[in-house]
């Protein structure tokens, strides 16, 4: 593999944040069409088949929607701490519900930048797993709402989404 400048690769948008947050549960992928393939530009090979279900949408507030991927040297090899964040506004009790069910649970994510790029976040082996916090916000400031919190420790960055079967 031969490697390019960095520069080669900017672009002209740098817009912060993501548009949307999109997960499955990885009990609803068909594994033995499963596989992590990324091609050269980068991007994830295949479409995801799914045996339930399909791809679920976080709706969040734009200012509260962040992907973090920092590298880290270990032992064992490089590896990723990936972290993706959100917040849902307004307290419910069949969201906290919702919300419990998805603690006990390891995701696949979608994500779109503000950019317009879309990527794909863990797989079968390494998933993501769910954390969510409440509060009621204070009257001064404050907001009413949950934090969303999906992280996992993986292998490889995460890739570009752009598979060569579509969903």
């Amino acid at each position: 593999m031969s490697l390019s400048s960095i520069d080669n690769f900017c672009g002209q948008h740098n817009i912060a944040g993501l548009v949307r947050i999109e997960y499955a549960p990885t009990h609803w992928i068909y594994a033995p069409e499963f596989e992590r393939v990324v091609t050269e530009a980068g991007n994830w090979q295949y479409a995801i088949t799914f045996t339930t279900g399909s791809w679920l949408t976080a709706s969040a507030r734009p200012a509260g929607r962040l992907w973090n991927e920092a590298g880290q040297n270990a032992e064992q090899g490089v590896f990723y701490q990936q972290e993706v964040r959100g917040i849902a506004p307004k307290l419910r009790p069949a969201v906290a519900r919702q919300l419990g069910m998805m603690e006990k649970m390891g995701f696949l994510l979608k994500l779109t930048d503000r950019n317009g790029n879309p990527w794909i976040l863990g797989t079968l082996e390494n998933p993501f797993f769910f954390l969510a916090s409440a509060t009621s916000g204070d009257e001064a400031a404050g907001l009413n709402n949950y934090e969303l919190i999906w992280t996992s420790s993986t292998q490889h960055r995460a890739a570009g989404f752009v598979p060569v079967l579509p969903e």
